[in-house]
């Protein structure tokens, strides 16, 4: 039986949770995007995802409300 060394597993975990971190990720974007996409056709006025998500990033006030914290 081959010994496996400390250093083997500990690069296997590694590799696993970034993995899982990537994947989170992916997920955490979705949600964002699809919450841009439901303010988007709250707007009285029609605006890209692109002009969205700059003023969820720098207003407050539409960030909260395209998270429904407002």
């Amino acid at each position: 039986m081959r010994q496996v060394s400390t250093a083997d597993k500990s690069n296997e975990i590694t590799a696993i949770l970034e993995l899982l971190a990537a994947r989170n990720m992916a997920s955490l974007r979705k949600i964002t995007l699809n919450l841009a996409r439901l303010a988007q056709n709250r707007q009285p006025k029609k605006l890209s995802l692109k002009n969205i998500r700059n003023l969820a990033a720098w207003d407050t006030v539409m960030r909260d409300a395209i998270l429904g914290l407002a």
